[in-house]
């Protein structure tokens, strides 16, 4: 399988910056795997390879494309045989819709192990109670700090927010912070502008029968985070927002790998409790741990190189 990656329209040093998969290419002339987003909306790009009998793209944004107004999200798709994509729900949306056109199959977006090893720290040496990684501009972010603030905590984010401890720092120094922290907090979720859901419901007719786009009137679809899987790997708990989707649930369980929360009482009571008693989630973390080696990329591209089944297919 031949491998084409472009970072023109990602950010840049994020964890699949340090995928590699290059380490896989074999030069084939009929087999072909894009990623980066550029590859999915760049025709320039897909144009020379339109001849190879298997074309595969890996996913990582959905369902973030159906709010942008630089191209269309299904149709950019459409070129590629298979999609691996982040989204349960845009897959089966796609799926339903142009079946025999193209295949949409759900895996979560991952980590290659290797290069964050030593970021896994000894439960006796975390110096921090609780983290925050991503986007930090809505009421749940909010919510998460009135919380935090309180205990020794850390908010890794991008851009103007006078309640960021560290702003802008690479995804090495990222891990290492996740790594002394015992409590990673999380939302599977995407927030929207007012501007945003118009055009969704404008350019995407249907968009109801799109269970990724059922719940817009409320500012949210769902989407799966990097950061559990940093956490998972790093040995630190995932404390988790529960929302209508629950996506997390396709690749870990609750309260054997992971553990909700559903407003701020219940955060302040969950923070509280675990801090507590640590210990005792100390064999919920392991489990995580356990759970996440088996989504490593390498392992991941082994599959779809060999047309292996993935996860849940």
């Amino acid at each position: 399988m031949k491998f084409i990656y472009n970072t023109g329209d990602d950010y840049q040093d994020v964890s699949h910056s340090y995928y590699d998969l290059y380490r896989f290419d074999d030069n084939s002339e009929d087999e072909i795997f894009f990623y980066g987003y550029s590859c999915c909306i760049n025709d320039a790009i897909k144009k020379p390879y339109k001849h190879y009998k298997r074309k595969v793209y890996y996913e990582w944004a959905n369902p973030c494309p159906y709010f942008s107004r630089q191209n269309d999200a299904i149709t950019s798709q459409l070129y590629f045989d298979e999609v691996y994509t982040i989204c349960p729900y845009t897959a089966e949306y796609i799926n339903n819709k142009y079946f025999g056109i193209t295949k949409q199959i759900p895996v979560p977006y991952t980590l290659r192990m290797e290069p964050f090893k030593k970021y896994i720290s000894d439960f006796n040496n975390k110096i921090y109670d609780i983290i925050y990684q991503g986007q930090f501009n809505s009421e749940d972010h909010q919510i998460m700090y009135n919380v935090m603030k309180d205990y020794k905590h850390v908010i890794c984010s991008i851009g103007p927010n006078n309640h960021i401890t560290h702003n802008n720092i690479s995804t090495m120094k990222k891990m290492e912070l996740v790594g002394q922290s015992k409590i990673s907090l999380a939302s599977n979720l995407l927030y929207h502008r007012q501007d945003q859901i118009d055009f969704v419901k404008h350019f995407y007719t249907d968009w109801k029968s799109n269970n990724a786009l059922c719940y817009i009137d409320y500012g949210i679809s769902p989407q799966f985070k990097s950061r559990v899987m940093d956490a998972a790997f790093c040995k630190t708990l995932n404390l988790i927002k529960e929302d209508p989707w629950n996506v997390i649930e396709m690749w870990f369980k609750p309260d054997k790998e992971f553990i909700y929360y559903k407003d701020e009482v219940d955060l302040k009571e969950k923070v509280d409790y675990i801090l507590k008693n640590f210990d005792k989630y100390i064999p919920i973390i392991e489990n995580a741990y356990q759970k996440v080696l088996t989504y490593d990329i390498d392992i991941q591209i082994k599959k779809i190189i060999n047309k292996e089944k993935m996860y849940n297919e």
